[in-house]
């Protein structure tokens, strides 16, 4: 069960940081222009 808890907020980190990533991403095209 906690295996499994800790698992799941690996996961959501990861897709937090893969989020704060495109953000970041799009924010430099953006400048950019």
């Amino acid at each position: 069960m906690i295996r499994g808890r800790k698992l799941t907020i690996n996961f959501e980190n990861e897709i937090l940081e893969i989020n704060h990533i495109k953000n970041e991403q799009k924010v430099k095209l953006v400048l950019k222009k």
